[in-house]
């Protein structure tokens, strides 16, 4: 892995649950470490569903293995630029030689 391409920040999120005074289980991610990446968009999509546009774009995020890195699981997020970025199931240990992560996420141009 090159370092010098690891020039983006990028925020890892763990899924965290809390109860409400209701009993509700409520659902929310909070910050768990910051991590330098690479994130570059692999393609972009737009369908007009329901009289609305969606647009869509998925990123490949990469960066160095660790301790941390390593616990990324599906049921994370990453926050990128102010954008929440989902993750497409697993991450990838690149050649298994755990130097490098590669994360395949969607994000949704509105937001969500």
């Amino acid at each position: 892995m090159n370092p010098s391409k690891l020039k983006d920040k990028v925020i890892v999120k763990a899924l965290s649950q809390s109860v409400d005074v209701h009993g509700t289980v409520l659902d929310s991610y909070a910050e768990a470490f910051r991590r330098f990446a690479e994130v570059r968009p692999t393609r972009g999509r737009e369908a007009y569903v329901n009289d609305q546009y969606l647009a869509e774009i998925d990123f490949v995020v990469s960066m160095r293995f660790d301790s941390d890195t390593s616990g990324i699981t599906a049921k994370h997020e990453l926050e990128y630029k102010g954008r929440r970025l989902r993750l497409i199931g697993e991450p990838v240990n690149v050649e298994n030689q755990d130097s490098e992560i590669r994360i395949f996420c969607t994000v949704y141009a509105d937001g969500r």
